[in-house]
């Protein structure tokens, strides 16, 4: 139910004519409740960061587009991008890249296969979370340069996900050698401060002005190679009051917003001057337990609140009822996906017997986090607070900041905390980042989950290129995982953006990029 400070904003929105004229033709302005924690592409494990650089860098190739319904839809179809075609040969263990002629990099550098070679070698030489599944697939010695277009990747072995981990920014972005090197160059290990704020690649678009909780900007880049952007500039605003977000659309001062709560989202669907468009993403709304502290070190507790939570009624409450109820710890949207292999129903009484056999019969207190202005978060996790108590465990539910929410569970601070783990279609990459042990923490392992049987069949999994021989590594994997449940799959994640109608060209992928070079106001 809507408060009553939100009844009274809703209602003054309702009185407000829809604008009717575009407004600042040349500028889009994005109403958001985050800011980035880095721009540093090779050291983001974030969608804010990802979402600017996706616009500032770009990668070897990328995910193509189809038409339905005469609108343009992402796909999970590779196509080449900075590299003009590749070839693969020796078995798929070797592929060669030839560049495209004539890119330049936002500074007016030319882009060389030295950039290439640099930028992949840089992303293990970091070997932050984005490096671990590309570690496996791939040596820095293995990475060559044949001429000035042309760079030769020879593989340690048969890898299928190679190709969409270079679609993906924070493995497969091409930076400018020689900008990072003059700005901090590259210290194995170690984040690279100047980056975290500052970006120059090849995009058409730069990083603009930013002003600490209140906007940040991306220009466009007038020189790009791929054409003029449409749009001049992108103005994210940060306002954490989504209902302050939904006035300020209503009155034409915004042009989309993203990730409203249910109830304004079911008042946009009514108006006319708005669009709701929905992007079906890869990735499940998560409570994650923190699996190295009590109570949650020991499975039959995490097991216990699995049993205790209802999915349907979560989704009712924060989707309205939209969001499918997860059956597996991998997203349905993934090749290898089965829900067969998922154990839990409602049942308080099994939830309560657990417990007890845990040493916990009357229950135990603990702490759900979320970050603040996530409106869906916050709906999850008052429900959770509110199912959980019916087998004795209280929770308290905090929401904080979103920098120090990324800081908290990437560094294992929280005993539990909801978010959404969005991915990109790579089952290998998903396994990987979210349960081998090695990527505990800030690699994407949030739970910091230890299971070294798990580990090997995900190795299996990443050396396995037989599509049967891998859904049955993956239905093999789902089983383990599910009856460890080191985290708590929810329902599945359905992200929507409310824009003016003037709003064109705006395509969603399932891989969760956002794309602004052919987005207009008209």
């Amino acid at each position: 139910m809507l408060n009553k400070r939100l009844w009274i904003t809703l209602s003054a929105a309702l009185l407000l004519s829809p604008a009717q004229a575009v407004s600042n033709p040349d500028t889009l302005y994005f109403g958001v409740y985050f800011e980035p924690a880095s721009i540093d592409a090779h050291a983001i494990t974030e969608w804010a960061g990802m979402w600017l650089d996706d616009n500032i860098y770009e990668t070897l190739v990328r995910y193509k587009t189809k038409s339905v319904g005469g609108k343009l839809e992402g796909t999970t179809t590779l196509q080449p991008w900075l590299a003009q075609k590749y070839t693969a040969s020796n078995g798929g263990k070797t592929y060669t890249f030839e560049l495209r002629k004539n890119v330049k990099f936002q500074d007016g550098t030319a882009l060389t296969a030295d950039d290439v070679q640099f930028s992949l070698q840089r992303v293990l030489a970091l070997d932050l979370g984005p490096a671990k599944q590309l570690k496996d697939c791939v040596d820095p010695a293995g990475i060559k340069v044949l001429d000035p277009l042309r760079v030769q990747v020879d593989l340690k072995n048969s890898c299928p996900s190679f190709l969409a981990l270079l679609a993906q920014t924070n493995t497969g972005a091409i930076m400018s050698k020689a900008y990072v090197n003059k700005n901090g160059g590259v210290k194995p290990g170690q984040l690279n401060d100047y980056l975290r704020t500052h970006g120059m690649g090849t995009g058409p678009f730069t990083m603009g002005d930013t002003t600490a909780g209140v906007k940040f900007e991306l220009n466009a880049n007038p020189n790009y190679w791929g054409g003029k952007p449409k749009l001049a500039k992108i103005v994210f605003r940060v306002i954490k009051d989504l209902s302050n977000q939904y006035l300020l659309l209503r009155q034409g001062q915004l042009d989309v917003v993203y990730n409203l709560p249910s109830e304004l989202l079911e008042q946009s669907m009514k108006e006319s001057s708005l669009t709701v468009n929905k992007q079906s993403a890869i990735g499940a709304q998560t409570l994650y337990m923190n699996n190295t502290q009590k109570p949650f070190n020991d499975p039959k507790v995490r097991q216990a609140l699995m049993y205790a939570v209802n999915q349907q009624e979560l989704s009712d409450a924060a989707t309205l009822g939209i969001a499918k109820p997860s059956r597996s710890v991998l997203p349905g949207a993934l090749p290898g996906y089965t829900g067969n292999e998922w154990p839990y129903k409602t049942n308080l009484d099994k939830a309560k017997a657990l417990l007890k056999e845990a040493g916990y019969p009357s229950g135990f207190a603990s702490t759900i986090y979320y970050n603040s202005g996530n409106a869906e978060r916050e709906k999850t996790a008052v429900t959770l607070q509110a199912q959980l108590a019916k087998v004795g465990i209280k929770v308290d539910v905090r929401s904080v900041a979103w920098p120090t929410f990324v800081d908290g569970y990437q560094t294992g601070k929280f005993p539990m905390f909801v978010v959404s783990n969005l991915a990109a279609p790579i089952l290998d990459q998903y396994m990987t980042q979210n349960f081998d042990s090695g990527s505990a923490g800030a690699g994407g392992n949030y739970s910091f989950y230890k299971n070294p049987a798990v580990d090997k069949m995900i190795a299996q999994l990443s050396a396995t290129t037989a599509p049967a021989d891998r859904n049955a590594l993956a239905r093999r994997l789902q089983k383990t995982i599910n009856t460890d449940l080191p985290l708590a799959p929810l329902y599945d994640v359905s992200l929507y953006y409310v824009m003016q109608k003037w709003v064109k060209g705006w395509t969603l992928y399932p891989s969760g990029n956002w794309y602004f070079k052919d987005v207009s106001k008209e």
